[in-house]
């Protein structure tokens, strides 16, 4: 019965014509066993771990049911709320006169040096209206 065994191209010996590659690519596909190596590479994107004995296995999940408030704080970015779905967010234009009265309005201008400039402004040109 014939062996079923993975036989890999054997390495090309082409060379490319820009020379800032060529050193590169000589020395990368130098021999088989590197090209075996960097493409199987990217195959284990998955972490390597080990396979739990059923006594680790009983202890693992008291563990996780032991968890206190302070260490669910302490959670990874990947289980953080932001990227557990879709949200919407308010920043389409959707007009509204009680928005426009809180950024523009005569108390808003009041609040800050630049809106009391502002106000001053319109008031020493003769404007009825200071704002908002």
């Amino acid at each position: 019965m014939p062996s079923r065994t993975l036989r890999l191209p054997a390495a090309s010996s082409r060379a490319f014509t820009t020379p800032l590659y060529r050193s590169s690519i000589k020395t990368s596909f130098s021999s088989p066993s590197t090209l075996l190596a960097r493409s199987f590479s990217a195959l284990s994107i998955a972490p390597r771990t080990r396979p739990l004995m059923p006594s680790q296995a009983c202890s693992s999940v008291t563990s996780i049911t032991s968890i206190t408030p302070t260490q669910r704080l302490q959670q990874p970015f990947s289980t953080s709320a932001a990227l557990q779905g879709y949200r919407r967010r308010m920043d389409t234009y959707s007009p509204s006169r009680r928005v426009q009265k809180r950024r523009h309005g005569y108390l808003a201008r009041l609040k800050t040096k630049a809106g009391r400039n502002i106000l001053k402004r319109r008031q020493l040109k003769g404007k009825r209206f200071l704002s908002w």
